[in-house]
């Protein structure tokens, strides 16, 4: 499918001076740069981080490895390797997901440790073409990173409302998850990310 619009709003957290910020760019919860990202579309077990209402809108069970190079000099994007996991939609309608990525973000993140990330989704399908997940994030880092035992939540809808038309919403950290800071601590920011995709002859092409 063909993406046309992709919208991602973030709700600032608290003001906070410029050297106090924990990241530029995306959260540590964020995981591995998935390219072309798609929130709605034809899903496989990269669903688990993109938008975990996929889960159930897979057909059948998925095996999937990534690798993403980063230029750990830039402000953004991170590296690393994932490996994720989706059962087939057990009666049609309910899935689950497992993932396991190791980080390398980039130099702009402070602290811009090495980290890992479990991810653990669950998905059911409400009606043809309209499914609700969810997927809970938990990091571990070295000790003094402020990083280890981070838990983020994120909740995904997904509707395919026709063969040539589908929307999606995800709700990334939406339990805001702190994490300490030389400064104290701080509040990771809600992200919310909204897609709309036009498949116009309704089929791969």
């Amino acid at each position: 499918m063909v993406r046309l619009l992709t919208i991602a709003l973030a709700l600032a957290a608290a003001p906070a001076a410029a050297q106090q910020r924990l990241v530029l760019g995306e959260t540590p919860t964020q995981g591995v740069l998935i390219p072309p990202g798609i929130l709605v579309g034809d899903f496989d077990a990269t669903a688990l981080v993109l938008n975990p209402a996929g889960l159930a809108l897979t057909r059948g069970a998925s095996l999937v490895y990534v690798h993403t190079h980063a230029d750990r000099d830039g402000a953004s994007g991170v590296g690393g390797d994932g490996f994720y996991l989706a059962s087939a939609p057990v009666f049609g309608r309910v899935a689950a997901g497992l993932g396991f990525e190791l980080l390398r973000p980039p130099y702009a993140y402070r602290p811009a440790a090495t980290s890992q990330k479990l991810a653990c989704g669950l998905a059911v399908k409400l009606a043809p073409g309209v499914s609700l997940g969810v997927t809970w994030n938990h990091l571990f880092a070295a000790a003094g990173t402020g990083l280890n035992g981070l838990d983020g939540v994120d909740v995904g809808v997904a509707w395919r409302a026709a063969a040539h038309v589908g929307f999606a919403y995800v709700g990334r950290d939406l339990n805001t998850p702190t994490v300490a800071t030389a400064a104290g601590t701080e509040s990771l920011r809600r992200a919310h990310e909204f897609e709309m995709s036009l498949r116009p002859l309704g089929d791969d092409r």
